[in-house]
């Protein structure tokens, strides 16, 4: 548990955060919050007026790694946990794409290539709504990433 003060973190942020590493060097060559700052950071008091950058939250994001692009999905674990899938650059650590999800993911993704022909590549998530019974979220990467349906399971 971090310590605070007056609500504040003690520690520098980013508090979760996903970075990219040279496999062959060990060499770092990118890193982004994993998530967006919560608003108890950026409507507190003491911080009016302060820009902040993105902080990141503590939780276990979802990732899914593609020949282009790197798939990340707030988590659940943490306050502020947001549900917010996001497509990134994978060479340059850039958030190209964010699309809002129905709730939070809770299981590890997967990813299916289909047609050989055409080589299309699917992605999975699961998500479970507080109110509700769990659901499958289906969605397509082709180039731009996009909402495709939403089933109860």
């Amino acid at each position: 548990r971090v310590p605070r003060v007056q609500g504040l973190d003690l520690v520098k942020p980013p508090y979760g955060r996903v970075t990219a590493i040279d496999m062959n060097s060990g060499e770092h060559l990118w890193m982004i919050a994993n998530a967006d700052t919560p608003d108890r950071l950026t409507n507190h008091p003491l911080l009016e007026g302060v820009d902040l950058p993105r902080t990141g939250i503590p939780t276990r994001a979802g990732i899914v790694l593609t020949k282009s692009l790197l798939f990340i999905a707030e988590g659940t674990g943490a306050a502020g946990a947001s549900p917010i899938f996001r497509a990134v650059d994978k060479q340059t650590g850039d958030i190209l794409a964010e699309i809002d999800l129905p709730a939070n993911q809770t299981v590890l993704r997967a990813t299916r290539l289909s047609n050989r022909r055409f080589l299309k590549q699917s992605l999975f998530i699961i998500y479970k709504k507080p109110d509700s019974k769990s659901g499958f979220l289906y969605m397509a990467k082709r180039g731009i990433l996009r909402f495709v349906s939403i089933f109860p399971v």
